[in-house]
């Protein structure tokens, strides 16, 4: 290939490498929030509240509908007894944890694993105070920490893993441009040397038509 025909390869292999980064992005940004994982946007008791009545029951409401298949819902007291009760009722985008009769004011946590419309667990940890005049205070203990996992991060996994597609595809665009061009220019060089070495086997008068002189 001569050095005409690489630099055509090159410029082509350039406006390949701008469609797929521009394709891309343009992926990224369309799908980032189709993919995003159900988001909690209410609690009953909501999430750091000091309430005065105890509940008897668990309320969370998301912002889409749940899958109710592996839903966990766990809610401890201040002494780390989990007070839930049986498994979670899920309704559209509800889930409802019956709880047993609190009887001790103090710090309680909820933690739930929820599964999202999209099929991907989603995790939180919420708390409440209960102060019901009359009922004992109890002090927490290491065994009151919540055990799951931390909150789900929501889109960002879904973020994460185009941003990593997309640089791939370029990845591999860069790597078959480098490759192309260098096939290109190997081949330029050996045309070259194949000239040159014909010219010198040829010497300096190979290039002279037959001679003009008659034999004697």
């Amino acid at each position: 290939m001569s050095g005409k025909g690489v630099r055509v390869l090159r410029a082509v292999a350039r406006r390949a490498l701008g469609v797929a980064f521009v394709g891309g992005l343009a992926v990224l940004l369309s799908t980032a929030p189709v993919s995003a994982h159900s988001v909690l946007v209410s609690s009953s008791p909501p999430d750091g509240s000091i309430i005065t009545s105890a509940p008897k029951q668990v309320t969370l409401t998301f912002n889409e509908n749940i899958i109710a298949v592996g839903d966990e819902v766990s809610v401890l007291s201040p002494t780390g007894a989990n007070v839930a009760v049986g498994t979670p009722s899920v309704v559209n985008a509800t889930v409802t944890q019956p709880i047993k009769t609190l009887d001790t004011n103090g710090r309680y946590s909820i933690s739930y694993r929820i599964v999202s419309a999209d099929g991907h667990p989603v995790y939180r940890t919420l708390t409440f105070t209960l102060n019901v005049a009359g009922l004992p205070t109890a002090t927490a203990t290491a065994s009151a920490q919540p055990t799951s996992a931390p909150a789900s991060t929501g889109s960002s996994g879904h973020l994460l893993l185009w941003i990593l597609v997309g640089a791939g595809i370029v990845g591999i665009v860069i790597g078959l441009t480098a490759s192309l061009a260098s096939r290109g220019g190997k081949r330029s060089n050996v045309e070259d040397d194949a000239v040159a070495t014909d010219v010198q086997g040829r010497g300096p008068d190979s290039t002279k038509g037959p001679s003009s002189e008659e034999p004697s």
